[in-house]
This record gives C-alpha cells, sequence and structure tokens, in this order.
C-alpha cells in the first residue's frame, strides 16, 4: 500500500493515495502502524471497524481513531487491512482489520500516537488518483 511520511517538526504527518478510497484508507492504516511499530505483524484475529461520516477525510479519520481505540483498550495492532466504502450522502466504512495483540518483543514500539488530528487533514483526487494527508500526535 503506498505512502510516504512528508516533513513535520513534532509529530507524524503522512500522504496515502491509491486509484480507490478503500486503497487509500488501507494505504492510511498502513502508515498509521508503521509510525507506531517495527517487525512484523500478523494477521491471527479480525476486528471490524464500522464508521459514518458525511466526507471521506472525515471518515478515514474517524477509522483512525477507532484503531488507536483497539490499541489503547485491547492491545490489538492490526496488519492486514480491507475496506468497503458505500453511499452518497452519509459514507459507511466497513473496515476489517486482521491483526493480533500487543508483543512489545515482536512489534519493537517506536512512536506513541496519542491522537489522529484534524488539523492539514486533507483528502482530494489529481490525475486519477485519490490522496489522503493527516498529522498523528505523537
Amino acid at each position: 500500500m503506498p505512502y510516504r511520511f512528508l516533513p513535520h517538526t513534532a509529530d507524524a504527518y503522512f500522504e496515502a493515495w491509491g486509484d480507490t478510497w478503500e486503497e487509500v484508507l488501507c494505504s492510511s492504516v498502513q502508515a498509521f502502524y508503521a509510525v507506531m511499530f517495527e517487525g512484523e505483524r500478523e494477521g491471527k484475529e479480525e476486528k471490524t471497524v464500522v464508521v459514518e461520516a458525511e466526507d471521506i477525510d472525515i471518515l478515514i479519520h474517524d477509522v483512525l481513531e477507532e484503531l488507536l481505540f483497539l490499541l489503547d483498550v485491547e492491545g490489538f495492532v492490526g496488519a492486514e487491512c480491507k475496506a468497503e466504502i458505500t453511499g452518497n450522502g452519509t459514507l459507511r466504512a466497513v473496515v476489517r482489520i486482521r491483526g493480533e495483540k500487543l508483543d512489545p518483543r515482536k512489534h519493537r514500539p517506536k512512536d506513541e500516537v496519542k491522537a489522529v488530528t484534524y488539523h492539514e487533514l486533507r483528502a482530494w483526487e489529481e490525475g486519477g488518483k485519490k490522496y489522503f494527508r493527516c498529522i498523528l500526535d505523537l
């Protein structure tokens, strides 16, 4: 899944892209976990996240917030993502994340994400591709 990190003074700023919003969402999920962990993650169990929002940027933001909640409360670290986005007015994302319980020796924590911010949050289409940018508060 394609993503890249952009320069930022104190936080993690990333851009994800793809041919569909589902690809962009899953690329964003991969970037989210890459900020926090090194090492291999396995898809031993599955969690489903369902989110609704009026705009695609808020929808992806809210999925990442739900994943942060799953990490904080259940210690769940995602490895694989499959997403379906439907709707014309209100958008609905059903995201299936395969992952496992956090194991600090295996996952080697890097930075701790405190929040998914709205600052610089942006989603757009350009040249036949879809893009999303987000800052993660560390």
